[in-house]
């Protein structure tokens, strides 16, 4: 993480679309925070620039970093790097590079791509970590919103009795919205929901405290005038009542909204398990041109998903390893796997040579590919 000394810059340069453009990033320049922006670098970045965001970043030229001081990137979407790329740390839902790829740690969610040459890089594809996330976070979220609706539920059920108890003399039909029952009073919002016709929670929530004013108010008192009329302490008891009315209708329009956002953070959960479940998104390494010495792959897959008590999702992960040694006899590299079950084996290249192909999961297997 960026010490709090070091400077930020992005959100002031973003355009009107959005997408934050710059065209080098330097060590001096201090940390780029890129935000919710899409990012563009039209030149190149340098050794100890540091990028982070929460969107997508294309490089139009290289990343020019070195062991040592290593440019780092951490976005939370893919990254596309129009150049080669020497000496960084990328984090990021997928990584495109064009050019070759050499002195790198990689760790994307889901693939990786390099259409030149690897080397001395050690890459780690398919953990989906904030996919996982995300949706533990949402499923969190849903029942930190069942909590609040349980405990509302409870004050509103009381309230809705203590109307038809202490305010037996008044009045209180209007509509669909009011309706006393015979030990408790009904309140029911979805025809001034349908009436306002919008879904901004802010807006029906000012709209509904005018409603209430204008509309209610006026209708409880007109059709309660006798009974007001009658005796000056009841002119107290009505006000009391209309002050209770008030914040019980507020509470049940709370409790709607905890219902509204708890389905919304469980569909977004929902989703977000599809994507992870989905068997079309394994995860790879493919290389254009040639594999070389130094480089490391581990293949990460999601097993198997279990709920927890606490409401999240555990996720069973596999790690398939695999990296390029140099046999004892014989030229040419060959991939040594290390599988889930602690058994190691030797994949050796058809052709002599790890050149333009594919690393994938197969059962509990790392494979290789030629294109």
């Amino acid at each position: 993480m960026a010490e709090e000394t070091e400077q930020s810059s992005g959100p002031e340069e973003a355009t009107e679309s959005q997408v934050i453009t710059l065209d080098e990033v330097t060590m001096e320049r201090g940390t780029v925070d890129l935000y919710d922006h899409d990012g563009v670098i039209s030149g190149n970045v340098y050794r100890g620039a540091v990028l982070r965001g929460n969107a997508n970043l294309a490089i139009e030229g290289e990343i020019l970093g070195v062991p040592e001081t290593r440019s780092v990137i951490e976005v939370a979407g893919d990254v596309q790097v129009d150049g080669s790329v020497t000496g960084a740390k990328i984090t990021a839902r997928n990584v495109v590079v064009s050019g070759d790829l050499t002195d790198c740690q990689i760790l994307a969610e889901g693939y990786l791509e390099v259409h030149g040459s690897m080397s001395n890089c050690q890459i780690n594809v398919g953990s989906r970590a904030s996919l996982i996330r995300g949706m533990n976070h949402k499923r969190l979220e849903a029942r930190s919103f069942d909590q609040k609706i349980s405990e509302l539920t409870v004050q509103t059920s009381s309230a809705a009795r203590k109307f038809i108890r202490g305010y037996h003399q008044v009045d209180l039909k209007m509509g669909n919205i009011l309706v006393p029952l015979k030990h408790e009073l009904r309140v029911r919002l979805d025809q001034f929901y349908s009436a306002m016709g919008t879904g901004d929670a802010p807006k029906i929530d000012k709209a509904l405290e005018e409603f209430y004013l204008r509309v209610v108010v006026g209708m409880l008192t007109r059709n309660n005038k006798v009974y007001i009329s009658r005796n000056p302490s009841r002119q107290k008891i009505f006000l009391k009542l209309i002050e209770e009315l008030r914040v019980h209708i507020m509470k049940i329009r709370n409790l709607d909204k905890f219902g509204e956002q708890k389905s919304a953070s469980l569909e977004a959960s929902g989703v977000l398990l599809k994507q992870l479940q989905d068997s079309g998104l394994e995860p790879y390494v493919r290389v254009g041109k040639m594999v070389g010495d130094g480089v490391a792959i581990t293949i990460v897959r999601l097993k198997e998903f279990q709920e927890n008590p606490s409401g999240t999702i555990d996720v069973d992960r596999q790690m398939i390893d695999g990296r390029m040694i140099q046999p004892e006899e014989g030229e040419g590299l060959t991939l040594e796997v290390n599988s889930p079950g602690g058994v190691k084996s030797i994949v050796t290249p058809p052709d002599g040579g790890f050149v333009n192909g594919t690393f994938s999961a197969w059962e509990d297997d790392l494979i290789w590919q030629t294109t």
